[in-house]
């Protein structure tokens, strides 16, 4: 979490945008219960029912090869959003293969800094040369890069913290 801090002192759109979200969610609660516990109750149940139709299960483990697969959902979802999925689809194998060890990824060597959308000389030797090789399909988007450095450091902290909470249990925080 540390390096996460280190990397930009300023809040970044993503946190603004999780901070937003969090307090639209209270919005929206409040509004769907009036405040009124037998509501709330009724609401919580069609929220569960819905989360078990959705078969959570699968995440519900503590299996290290299960946090690898969420890892690999969250890349794959990053990258697919907002462009073309022939794009995205061509490039994935490098995407898996560069960025799958989430836990790599917390090396200073993957520290991101950005001046506007552009990479700075201040970044770390991977992200460098990751924006640098074009020796193979990439995405060099510099925000989904740095959301999935983010993101990958958020996910191994959080496990390293709590070692034995389900894959599952990092979507709840």
């Amino acid at each position: 979490m540390k390096a996460l801090l280190e990397m930009s002192e300023e809040p970044v759109v993503d946190d603004r945008m999780f901070d937003e979200f969090r307090e639209i969610r209270k919005k929206v609660w409040f509004e769907a219960t009036l405040g009124k516990p037998e509501k709330q109750r009724r609401l919580r149940e069609t929220v569960v029912e819905l989360s078990d139709k959705a078969n959570l299960d699968l995440w519900r483990t503590a299996e290290p090869k299960v946090r690898v697969e969420l890892w690999e959902q969250f890349i794959a979802k990053i990258f697919y959003s907002g462009f073309e999925a022939a794009t995205v689809n061509a490039a994935l194998p490098d995407i898996f293969r560069t960025f799958a060890d989430y836990k790599a990824l917390c090396s200073p060597d993957w520290d991101i800094r950005l001046s506007g959308w552009r990479l700075t000389q201040d970044s770390g030797r991977l992200v460098r040369e990751y924006f640098e090789d074009d020796s193979q399909k990439k995405i060099r988007h510099p925000m989904k890069i740095r959301k999935i450095i983010r993101i990958a450091r958020l996910f191994a902290d959080y496990f390293e913290k709590h070692p034995d909470a389900t894959a599952l249990s990092f979507l709840a925080l």
